[in-house]
């Protein structure tokens, strides 16, 4: 019962939520658990049968999670904010006494913030329990999507760097940055999995690698292996796949 509380409750983001969710489930589990022995169940049996009707504990710590969304942390966005201003001024002055930066326009530079910060608190309030939903779905339709953008992609310097949008141009190489939450729920899916999940959760690092190394780039390539990897490595020592935990890790 420990074990589908504790799974249940990592779901839910919001921290203050997590006794009283606690203490409501055990509520519930004891009621059941309490009926089970009532019909000649030993203790460990109602246990076991209780947990069962409980459902997944992913899919339920994911419901509660949206009743008790986490409240904005307004310090955290304060704080952006300040940061956003501080460079903006400190930029205009070297602007003002700088020749080599050329036609600076401060006014573009604000719009361009604003709108930043405005899209940081959209990206914030987001709802993100649908991408560990679908995320196998989501990391192939990305994958498939990045390799179309680096064919299409204008060439900078021998890097395929660029796509063009209309007025505007996208970095795939700040574009193929995203997998790496996309990976995290890519993960998730897999635990409880064994060695098939383990071995299709290292082949699912290989498709961005080799995306950065057909933009080429190989600090990207690098970074995104690295990155990929350490990911895997806590969810192997928090046992998600139920293998030797310091043998894999080791190895790898």
């Amino acid at each position: 019962m420990e074990e589908y509380l504790e799974t249940l409750l990592e779901q839910i983001r919001c921290k203050k939520a997590h006794d009283l969710v606690r203490r409501e489930i055990e509520g519930h589990m004891e009621e059941q658990i309490s009926e089970n022995m009532a019909e000649g169940m030993t203790r460990k049996e109602a246990v076991e049968a209780a947990v069962k009707d409980m459902g997944d504990p992913v899919a339920t710590g994911v419901e509660l999670d949206r009743i008790h969304r986490p409240q904005v942390e307004w310090r955290l966005v304060l704080v952006v904010a300040g940061l956003t201003l501080f460079s903006l001024i400190a930029h205009y002055f070297m602007a003002r006494d700088c020749q080599a930066m050329g036609n600076y326009s401060w006014k573009s530079e604000l719009i361009v913030s604003v709108l930043g910060l405005i899209l940081m608190g959209f990206v914030y309030r987001l709802d993100y329990t649908w991408i560990g939903q679908y995320a196998k779905w989501i990391g192939g339709i990305f994958c498939g999507s990045m390799l179309g953008s680096i064919w299409l992609a204008r060439p900078i310097h021998g890097a395929r760097a660029y796509v063009n949008f209309g007025w505007t141009s996208i970095s795939t190489v700040l574009i193929l940055h995203l997998f790496v939450p996309i990976y995290g729920a890519i993960l998730f899916q897999y635990r409880g999995t064994g060695k098939q999940g383990l071995l299709k959760s290292v082949l699912w690092i290989i498709m961005p690698v080799s995306l950065a190394f057909g933009i080429p780039n190989i600090g990207l390539a690098m970074m995104m292996g690295v990155v990929l990897s350490a990911l895997l490595s806590i969810a192997v020592w928090k046992g998600w796949f139920q293998i030797s935990k310091k043998r894999f890790l080791f190895l790898y």
